[in-house]
């Protein structure tokens, strides 16, 4: 330290603070930061951001893109799809509906079940043309 003078620290202090302060022009050109990918690659990313078992933010980090671009891409995909015609499909699921409980047949009343699986329930007082009328829409 005793072969350096305060002088000569002196001058390399002000040259180091003379070069942190000097602006010098940059160019930054965004096309170099950013990846551009081919639309196979893209459809890849949106089908499997679809399963079911990861969040899209884990596809996307799985992929190594933002999240934000995997939204976008998706919007795309499904732009294209309403265009060309082609519906998206909702899975869903079809249970059996529960057999509906008959009320009992009071007693004097008839009931005729149709192959339409139409019910007719009448009382005996009923007149014969008014069962006739009914039984033949019923019929149809």
């Amino acid at each position: 330290m005793s072969d350096i003078s305060e002088a000569g620290l002196e001058t390399v202090a002000a040259s180091v603070a003379e070069s942190v302060s000097t602006k010098r022009p940059a160019i930054e050109i965004v096309s170099d930061r950013r990846r551009a990918h081919d639309v196979g690659f893209k459809a890849q990313v949106v089908r499997a951001s679809y399963d079911g078992d990861v969040t899209l933010a884990a596809c996307a980090r799985g992929f190594g893109i933002h999240v934000s671009l995997l939204y976008r891409w998706r919007r795309e995909f499904e732009t294209r799809k309403s265009a060309s015609g082609v519906s998206r499909l909702i899975p869903v699921s079809v249970t059996p509906e529960p057999p509906a409980e008959r009320p009992p047949v009071a007693a004097g009343f008839v009931e005729i079940t149709f192959a339409s699986g139409h019910t007719l329930r009448v009382s005996p007082d009923i007149p014969a043309a008014s069962l006739d009328t009914l039984v033949k829409l019923l019929r149809r």
